[in-house]
């Protein structure tokens, strides 16, 4: 009687075991860097979609300004719009749109909780506001230092639009 000894492979060897994760290692090495570039695509994101907010809500704005005849109004005619249908005054406005020398500005027209927002320029013909998202920002020696933040200026001369610059070198 002949009793054949058959070897029965029950798992993984260690050298496979070994090479599966030397190749789960070279691979996130790979991966690891576009993981850490969707932080910085969403912060810009995110600055796209409150640059087209307050794109928004400043023609919003513009229109009630034109509805209640103050379109052409700047500053040293006290040009302001009532909102809320008070009947007084609840926005700065300059040429209709809104005020970038007043600082509570857009957080007059949007909600801006998440945001730190800075005046520069007060006393200029072009004050700017800069608005950054607070995790990035919480001051403004910060937020010049993170690159990442816009800026509102409002518009110059009738019929001329606000402008709104992104900076995103830094997101």
């Amino acid at each position: 009687m002949v009793f054949e000894m058959r070897k029965i492979q029950g798992g993984f060897t260690l050298i496979e075991l070994i090479i599966v994760i030397v190749i789960l290692g070279v691979l996130s090495v790979i991966a690891a860097p576009k993981l850490i570039d969707i932080s910085s695509d969403a912060r810009i994101a995110e600055l796209k979609a409150l640059s087209g907010n307050i794109k928004s809500a400043s023609n919003l704005v513009y229109a009630k300004a034109v509805i209640q005849g103050k379109q052409n109004e700047s500053l040293g005619n006290a040009g302001s719009i009532d909102i809320d249908g008070d009947g007084t005054g609840d926005l700065l406005i300059h040429y209709g749109y809104p005020n970038s020398g007043d600082p509570n500005a857009l957080s007059e027209i949007l909600n801006m909780e998440d945001y730190m927002t800075h005046r520069t320029g007060y006393g200029t013909p072009t004050p700017i506001l800069h608005v950054a998202n607070l995790e990035v920002a919480a001051n403004y020696t910060a937020l010049q230092a993170s690159n990442c933040y816009l800026t509102y200026a409002r518009a110059v001369s009738i019929g001329a639009s606000p402008t709104i610059i992104l900076v995103t070198s830094g997101c």
